[in-house]
């Protein structure tokens, strides 16, 4: 309902809402200011506004009918649902493991990335590697595509661009078996390949647009509409 100040505030072209009535699409019936609003000096209670809806629908909005009237569509009422932000994580074909192809099932560290599961990092690193722009996702995919593909998460966590321009290799990770090489070879991705101890640690470059996330939500398959990019 509207107040009778809102109802004098009226003016010609603003646009009002049936509270009850509604259209044959669910959505409530739409009515037009299309004149003045009319108060009276002597009778500060009363306003009378013209309003229409339609080609021949005509009425007026006065203080006996406030209740039935709103400035917004009530049936569209409530919080605005959120857009969903999706990330893009690649993983094998095969298995749907990380996309590190020295990882095997008995790693510690590794992580499948099955439909509709909810994933967190390992306490201790940085965070599930993922792209937060499609196209770097593309890009990074496409130098593996027969083993690779793309699938789309929501990042249940805030996500970090990764600013280093070199990470730890797929190598040196997948030769971690417990929390103790785990922490080493954290020391180089945070302080640089200066900061470790041994020499045989591989090092990689950091594709572009690579992000980190502590906790995700797999949705599926990335399958864009009359594309065939990857194979599957």
């Amino acid at each position: 309902m509207i107040t009778l100040d809102q109802a004098k505030a009226l003016k010609p072209g603003d646009i009002i809402y049936h509270a009850i009535a509604r259209n044959a699409d669910g959505t409530a019936q739409r009515w037009k200011v299309n004149g003045e609003a009319k108060t009276w000096k002597t009778l500060p209670g009363r306003v009378s506004v013209p309003v229409k809806h339609g080609l021949r629908g005509y009425d007026y909005v006065n203080e006996k009918n406030l209740h039935f009237i709103c400035l917004s569509d009530p049936t569209k009422g409530g919080k605005a649902k959120k857009r969903k932000r999706y990330a893009y994580k690649v993983v094998r074909i095969e298995d749907e493991l990380s996309c590190n192809m020295q990882f095997d099932i008995n790693n510690f560290l590794v992580r499948r990335y099955q439909d509709g599961s909810i994933l967190e990092a390992h306490p201790g690193t940085p965070g599930i590697f993922l792209f937060k722009r499609l196209e770097d996702c593309k890009r990074f995919v496409s130098t593996c595509s027969k083993f690779w593909k793309i699938k789309r998460v929501i990042p249940l966590a805030p996500l970090k661009r990764v600013k280093k321009s070199i990470m730890v290799g797929a190598e040196t990770i997948a030769s971690c078996h417990d929390n103790e090489d785990l922490k080493d070879v954290m020391t180089i991705f945070y302080k640089g390949p200066s900061a470790t101890r041994y020499s045989d640690l591989i090092i990689q470059e950091t594709p572009k647009g690579t992000y980190t996330c502590q906790k995700i939500q797999v949705v599926g398959d990335l399958v864009e509409r009359g594309e065939k990019e990857f194979e599957r």
